[in-house]
């Protein structure tokens, strides 16, 4: 058994809440943002592992565990948890404070950098770990004539953030502009 595997974790790939219409993201947009955070943890799960889990027990991890990316991303991920669950709830509750609403709308301006710089200063870190130890690789020759290099995929999953990012931090943009001043007229009116 794998502490940092369950069997509901190829279900996680569906990001939380983007298929019910009371929420204003696409579903295409909302899985970029889900699956980068789970590709981290997936990391930081498998480098915080108990040895007879990972590959190369002989290989250690504690530089990667101790770097301040985890605690970047550790931090942004939290507060935007908080803030976003906090925001679900009230607005299912149909009384939503203007102070989350603002926060929802206003904290990642800050956050997703910090969150992202996290992700990547952390994928960077474990890199020689994960080609030393082959973590998660798949060589040649086996049964299924299948190879996967996990380092390779990671440097490739760091370069998609350049066109990623800005798309979803943009999105973020103007969904800010178009719920907080739709906010603000209304307030206007009241």
């Amino acid at each position: 058994w794998n502490p940092s595997f369950s069997p509901v974790h190829p279900f996680t790939v569906l990001p939380k809440h983007s298929w019910l219409p009371q929420y204003r993201f696409t579903f295409s947009t909302s899985c970029q943002q889900a699956n980068t955070q789970k590709l981290t943890h997936r990391i930081c799960v498998s480098l915080w592992a108990p040895t007879h889990v990972v590959p190369h027990p002989c290989i250690s991890y504690s530089s990667v565990q101790s770097e301040d990316s985890v605690l970047l991303f550790v931090i942004a991920w939290t507060i935007t948890e908080i803030i976003r669950y906090s925001f679900y709830t009230f607005s299912l509750l149909n009384h939503l404070p203007y102070l989350i609403k603002w926060a929802r709308y206003t904290l990642f301006i800050v956050l997703y950098p910090m969150g992202v710089s996290g992700e990547l200063l952390t994928i960077y870190a474990a890199l020689p770990f994960v080609r030393q130890a082959g973590l998660y690789s798949i060589s040649l020759p086996n049964k299924y004539n299948f190879s996967f290099d996990y380092y390779a995929f990671l440097i490739l999953i760091m370069i998609s953030y350049i066109p990623i990012f800005p798309q979803l931090y943009f999105h973020m943009i103007h969904q800010r502009r178009k719920i907080l001043s739709h906010t603000e007229e209304h307030k206007k009116f009241e």
